[in-house]
């Protein structure tokens, strides 16, 4: 539900910075990194001065880069430790 709301308001605000914030933190906790991304980098390209949202996405870019490294040591440990 409150992704609808923060929807409809940004159909009709769309370059409001905290709806894009929170909607982008509400993708983060269901863990919809993809859109959650796009949101922050909306966000970005509206404020290039917005720090919550550089924040955020350098914290899905790790995030990312972690799985990747673990996902990389799986393979070659043969999917097992």
């Amino acid at each position: 539900l409150a992704v609808d709301v923060l929807q409809f308001n940004l159909h009709f605000f769309p370059k409001h910075q905290d709806s894009l914030i929170f909607l982008a933190k509400l993708y983060l906790m269901k863990d919809r990194y993809t859109l959650a991304k796009a949101v922050l980098q909306k966000a970005l390209a509206l404020d290039p001065e917005n720090t919550t949202a550089a924040r955020l996405l350098g914290k899905i870019r790790s995030f990312r880069t972690l799985c990747r490294i673990y996902s990389n040591r799986q393979d070659r440990a043969g999917g097992s430790k």
